[in-house]
């Protein structure tokens, strides 16, 4: 921090503290952070430092810089002040002389360089809230990805301004970069959270991420775990659940499960479940339909989806589950045993019609309300006659549903009469 000037980047005074303790080592291979970050593009490392501030500079600009070393502390911190309220005129310069003979110089130079820089990014973002301006004209990174998905609204532009506050970098980042690049560089930062090395994720870093690779194929476990997991937590599971960032996270949310790899499915159909993401219900029944082909597990995750997810619309689907006896092993009455994948089919067919499982026999386990059903409830019945009781149960109840058919798909051509009735 400069003395007198509150230099609220934290990424500035880092690297002061830093380079205030690593100065030795770095005077004696001729290098410093602050040319790193200061530098202009073009800059090479084995480029000789300045003399001084060359003669072809803004003369207010060079001077202020000379005075950035001044033996005086009051005229440095003026010196840094004025530099600062010059803005972006004076970025060239301090770019240019990021490698000043004067350690003192290259020090300062670091924080009022961070300083100007958040200052303009805080104007163009103010300039985006208040809907001045086009925001094509504000050079902000990734904003048309973000306008097209999200929206252009105030609030989505709002939206988009705590994101850049907290993560203008990886934004910047990803306006040149690869899909595969940017799949990279988030996986590594959720490795970096799930082992600890950082603090708990911001909001603005978890939407960043995610508004990011929602749309990429592929994506490794160790991001959809990252996701799953940090959903999980506050601020961001409040933020998903209500208020006026529900809606755009909830979207990118959905976006995401419905282009994840099959292996990685059960992780976003839980996400789906606790979040009510309408993309769960479509996975799910992709699932069913397909499913001779899917695992038991699989099928068995779907159903459980759709418990929460589906709507009448899906009784088809889940009824050709019916037929299918595969084992699972659960553990129901304090005790292992087999379940058949037909029985959650059944437990997924009455909970959407709100029926109830004691009617049809069937034993829950944890016995939760619908509105708490998860994938971890195991469902049963006594013994195979009650079993073979439910199903018919079932069917004398919903002949059009017994066979998954609904009256219109059942009836022949120019009969009108349902074949469930015949």
């Amino acid at each position: 921090m400069l003395s007198g000037i509150p230099i609220r980047n934290r990424a500035a005074r880092r690297w002061s503290a830093a380079l205030r303790r690593q100065l030795p080592c770095l005077l004696s291979v001729g290098l410093s952070s602050g040319v790193l970050f200061a530098q202009e593009p073009n800059a090479s490392p084995g480029d000789a430092p300045p003399a001084a501030v060359a003669e072809s500079e803004d003369p207010e600009v060079a001077a202020l810089i000379e005075q950035l070393g001044d033996a005086e502390p009051q005229r440095r911190e003026q010196a840094a002040r004025d530099l600062i309220e010059l803005g972006n005129r004076a970025l060239p310069a301090l770019q240019r002389q990021a490698r000043h003979p004067n350690s003192e110089v290259r020090l300062r130079i670091v924080e009022v360089t961070s300083e100007i820089r958040r200052k303009d990014v805080d104007q163009r973002l103010a300039r985006l809230v208040s809907g001045e301006v086009d925001p094509a004209s504000l050079a902000l990174p990734a904003w048309q990805r973000w306008a097209e998905l999200v929206g252009d609204d105030r609030d989505s532009r709002a939206f988009y301004a705590e994101v850049a506050k907290g993560e203008w970098g990886l934004l910047k980042f990803a306006d040149t970069a690869s899909d595969e690049e940017i799949a990279r560089r988030v996986s590594a930062l959720f490795t970096s959270y799930g082992q600890g090395t950082l603090q708990p994720m911001s909001l603005a870093t978890y939407t960043g991420c995610l508004f990011l690779t929602c749309d990429h194929e592929q994506l490794d476990s160790a991001t959809i775990v990252g996701f799953s997991n940090y959903s999980r937590m506050e601020p961001i599971r409040g933020s998903i659940a209500q208020g006026r960032r529900s809606d755009p996270l909830k979207r990118m949310l959905d976006r995401m499960i419905t282009n994840m790899d099959e292996g990685l499915v059960t992780i976003g159909l839980q996400m789906a479940i606790e979040h009510e993401l309408p993309g769960g219900r479509k996975l799910s029944l992709d699932m069913l339909r397909d499913g001779g082909r899917k695992s038991e597990h699989l099928i068995r995750t779907a159903l459980s989806a759709l418990v929460r997810l589906g709507t009448k619309e899906d009784l088809p689907a889940i009824v050709q589950v019916f037929e299918d006896r595969r084992a699972i092993r659960v553990f129901l009455m304090n005790q292992q045993q087999e379940s058949q994948l037909r029985d959650f089919a059944l437990t997924t067919a009455a909970m959407i019609l709100d029926e109830s499982l004691d009617d049809y026999g069937l034993i829950v386990y944890p016995p939760v309300p619908k509105s708490q059903w998860s994938m971890g409830i195991n469902v049963g019945f006594a013994d195979e006659a009650a079993r073979d009781a439910a199903f018919v149960r079932w069917s004398e109840r919903h002949p059009a549903e017994a066979t998954g058919d609904t009256p219109d798909e059942t009836a022949e051509e120019g009969d009108g009469t349902p074949t469930s009735d015949r």
